[in-house]
């Protein structure tokens, strides 16, 4: 099976979970017989992004021998 959330997780933007950086919930499995249970930990943690540029054309300005 697969766990899914609402959000997608980024360390840099925990602000809309309340700057929590592990989360935990218990998962519960059951059959006809049997029925199990585990607790899962879900762990933010910070990498570096790579970084994007938007336009696509720039200029830069430099003065040289300064």
């Amino acid at each position: 099976r697969q766990i899914s959330t609402i959000v997608e997780f980024d360390y840099d933007n925990i602000f809309y979970v309340g700057s929590a950086t592990s989360f935990r919930f218990v998962v519960k499995a059951t059959d006809t017989k049997d029925t199990a249970t585990t607790t899962v930990t879900i762990s933010i943690v910070n990498v570096n992004d790579v970084p994007t540029l938007s336009d696509t054309h720039y200029v830069l300005n430099d003065t040289e021998n300064v």
